[in-house]
């Protein structure tokens, strides 16, 4: 009688035990789970801050916007001068490496072709006369600057597309094209294609000798003005 009453002690002692554990738990339990709410409550509220700062800190007032503007509005008042004489000045450059290897082309495909070849100022498919479109080179059977003879045909066509000039040949004789001999000589055509900017500043030309060689018009006394083989400033 008195073991099983013993053990019937143990037993409660035990069964005790466990609820106390399981109660310890659960406290434990739910402080772990109001410490995690409350730190996901403190997380969100700052995000929303931060979201609330950034897009208080990335606008603009319309007292920004008209400011800016203002100030881009000026800048570019201020650069578009400059900017248009910068391609002016790149445009009048440039010209000469645009044209010498045409008139060396057409001098060597004189030897080339063993036949006469021309130059125009026109567009791919034909002379019209306007140098600032570009060149058309061509054979030139009967020597008359045209494309009119069944032998003749197109062998190259540099545009130009000049903006800020127009270019005019003169030349010996007063053809108003460019004509090479079968032997690569330029047939009384030694003179110069003149680049007419707005301005004297921009004035070029392109000289060819009697033998057909091509330079750029100095400026010989490095006054911005350029010079052509009298020594005089170009005159359009």
């Amino acid at each position: 009688m008195l073991s099983i009453s013993f053990d019937r002690t143990i037993f409660i002692l035990k069964q005790l035990h466990t609820s106390v554990k399981y109660r310890q738990n659960s406290i434990i339990f739910r402080k772990n789970l109001t410490t995690h709410i409350m730190n996901q409550q403190k997380n969100s509220q700052e995000i929303k801050s931060q979201d609330i700062f950034f897009s208080t800190q990335c606008g603009f007032t319309l007292v920004e916007l008209i400011v800016t503007l203002g100030i881009l509005i000026i800048l570019v008042v201020i650069a578009f001068p400059s900017f248009q004489n910068w391609r002016k000045e790149s445009e009048a450059r440039q010209l000469f490496r645009k044209i010498a290897p045409t008139l060396s082309f057409a001098r060597s495909s004189t030897l080339t072709y063993r036949t006469a070849v021309s130059i125009c100022g026109g567009i791919s498919s034909g002379c019209t006369g306007q140098w600032r479109d570009g060149m058309l080179t061509f054979t030139d059977l009967n020597h008359n600057g045209r494309i009119d003879h069944p032998s003749d045909h197109i062998l190259q066509y540099t545009p130009l597309e000049l903006h800020y000039g127009n270019l005019i040949w003169r030349g010996a004789g007063s053809r108003p094209y460019i004509l090479f001999q079968e032997s690569g000589l330029p047939l009384g055509s030694n003179g110069s294609l003149l680049y007419c900017g707005e301005t004297s500043q921009y004035h070029r030309s392109v000289i060819m000798s009697m033998m057909g060689h091509v330079r750029p018009s100095p400026d010989l006394n490095q006054d911005g003005i350029y010079e052509g083989t009298d020594g005089r400033p170009l005159i359009c």
